[in-house]
């Protein structure tokens, strides 16, 4: 983990689309053009780390389940370089992707179209035959322009009733107990 920064200000990132450096960061900051600063980088990538140390384990059982039902799945992410290095390295559950896709590595973000189709390609699937789940809006939308069938992820309960709605054959088990509710309240962040 990187300690914070001085009181002094730091120096501007360029939030422009060809910096791919920190694409997830930066795509938060072009759509109300506001710089984004290194320190806060360095806040938000630490709080990133956190996000995916610490992922839902419904949704880890339901990709275990694809897994073992044999069916195609892709992780496509915006992460940075050092938190791809990180995830891949410490996260054995992401060996049940079949396929995964990082912004850093193939120098593309979601929602540009480009990203989608090189994880299309790499799942040996077409668009109107894979379904996307995001929690973001215009990643959702983007995909749902080229044919992908997607989902905008708002909890597990919801997903499963979509996923249901749409004939999916695996859902996704659904844990309302205080268990779930404990875990959500155990994560927490301060910036």
């Amino acid at each position: 983990m990187q300690t914070m920064p001085s009181r002094r200000r730091p120096s501007a990132v360029p939030s422009s689309g060809n910096n791919r450096q920190h694409p997830g960061i930066l795509e938060i900051s072009e759509p109300v053009a506001f710089p984004v600063y290194a320190g806060q980088i360095e806040v938000l990538r630490e709080v990133e780390v956190e996000i995916w140390a610490h992922p839902d384990p419904d949704m880890l059982n339901w990709l275990a389940q694809l897994h073992a039902g044999r069916v195609k799945t892709a992780l496509l992410s915006n992460m940075p370089w050092d938190l791809v290095k990180y995830v891949r390295a410490n996260f054995r559950w992401m060996d049940d992707f079949s396929f995964k896709t990082f912004s850093a590595e193939v120098r593309l973000i979601k929602p540009d179209a480009a990203i989608y189709e090189q994880t299309l390609r790499g799942l040996g699937s077409v668009a109107r035959e894979t379904l996307f789940v995001d929690d973001r809006e215009n990643n959702v939308q983007a995909a749902r322009a080229l044919g992908i069938h997607s989902i905008q992820f708002e909890s597990v309960k919801q997903l499963s009733k979509e996923l249901e709605v749409l004939g999916f054959p695996i859902l996704p088990a659904i844990d309302d107990g205080d268990d779930a509710q404990q875990r959500k309240q155990d994560i927490k962040f301060q910036l």
